[in-house]
């Protein structure tokens, strides 16, 4: 993805991430602006999250669900210019159908995709999602903006239903195996250590324990970067590509998209949420009132998403584990906000005090670029006779 493209999908982390943040992504994708309120989902019956608590999968909810499998398998086509997915007669509508959404909702990353991804999570079945979908509102009014949504959602269910029994047959016995393999993996090397990784981020973020599991669909395919997280009112979940991430790197994408949001149950107050202040809001405000642009501060704060997550696994899992950053040279693709991530690195192996760190960044991230003063025409001297 290009520099433009990386920047869209941080932001959307934060807000969508968005938290999106930005990248309405997600998911999750995947600036944050000023602070928006995500769609809603499509009726009040969408289930909550049961506190931490009461809830059997402890932190990290841990899910496999085909339907969702193949809504971002098709993605993936959709976004790469596919005509077709082999093995699926029906997939040229079923891609269509995606390109519709991506052309009504404004990209691959916005937050409108949030309540599409909250209705499918519920789903069974194929027939399941034409029933959820069918709820959704006409129309959503987004940023100023009407958009439609109903009828574009209706299409993209009939399209699943017409694909699903010959994925269910061609692919999904395969994409089940991968992603049940990972499940299984991800229940020895994360479920296990679900507090350490919690004391952690509260230590070294300021990050408040959750009170509520939080949903990571794993699935087999997605479209790049591969992992998301997207938010409505009432639903926070996130999607994991387990073929785009090898070895480690699942781990430490499972916890990225995991920080994402924490990050806006903190921001937003939801599901019980306090709203404390984190790392990340006040690198966020640091930043802002020292003069960076909201793009370069979105991504510096990112940054810290990306570093944190991987220095959990190699701390915690894995001693040899190599950053995410580092191997997809993301870090280097976004040199303006670059100078965090050695700074972060440092703190969190123990070579800085937190408040150093942070005076270091904002020493280090620069600032945004003065406007160029536009010449002054020179007037034309009148006709002289």
């Amino acid at each position: 993805m290009n520099t433009r493209a990386l920047s869209r999908t941080a932001a959307w982390a934060f807000v969508c991430l968005s938290l999106a943040a930005a990248s309405v992504g997600q998911t999750s994708s995947p600036q944050q602006p000023a602070k928006t309120s995500p769609p809603p989902v499509a009726k009040d019956s969408q289930p909550q999250v049961a506190p931490a608590a009461q809830a059997k999968a402890g932190w990290l909810d841990l899910r496999v669900n085909h339907v969702l499998d193949l809504f971002y398998l098709a993605r993936k086509h959709a976004a790469n210019d596919s005509q077709k997915i082999e093995g699926i007669d029906a997939s040229p509508e079923l891609i269509a159908a995606i390109r519709e959404m991506h052309r009504e909702f404004g990209g691959w990353f916005t937050p409108l995709w949030s309540m599409i991804d909250a209705n499918l999570m519920v789903c069974q079945t194929a027939d399941d999602a034409t029933r959820e979908l069918s709820d959704v509102p006409e129309t959503i009014n987004f940023r100023g903006k009407s958009y439609r949504m109903r009828e574009p959602a209706l299409r993209l269910a009939r399209a699943l239903q017409a694909a699903e029994p010959q994925f269910l047959k061609t692919i999904w016995p395969a994409h089940k195996t991968v992603v049940e393999e990972a499940t299984a993996r991800l229940a020895r090397t994360l479920k296990p250590k679900e507090q350490e990784f919690l004391a952690f981020f509260a230590r070294h973020l300021l990050m408040d324990a959750p009170r509520a599991s939080h949903p990571v669909y794993l699935v087999a395919e997605a479209q790049y970067p591969g992992a998301f997280t997207n938010y409505t009112r009432d639903s926070i979940l996130s999607i994991v590509s387990v073929k785009t991430f090898p070895g480690t790197l699942l781990e430490e994408n499972v916890l990225h998209e995991a920080l994402h949001s924490l990050d806006v149950v903190a921001g937003a107050g939801q599901q019980g949420g306090t709203g404390a202040r984190s790392i990340f809001a006040e690198l966020r405000d640091r930043l802002r009132k020292a003069g960076v642009s909201e793009r370069d501060l979105q991504d510096a704060a990112h940054f810290i998403v990306f570093v944190t997550a991987a220095e959990a696994v190699r701390q915690i899992i894995d001693p040899a584990h190599k950053h995410y950053g580092d191997v997809q040279n993301v870090y280097t693709r976004l040199p303006r906000s670059a100078p965090v991530v050695p700074v972060w690195r440092d703190y969190l192996g123990g070579k800085l005090t937190r408040e150093r760190a942070l005076d270091l960044m904002i020493e280090k991230v620069p600032r945004a670029e003065p406007p160029k003063p536009q010449p002054t025409p020179t007037p034309t001297p009148p006709n002289t006779r």
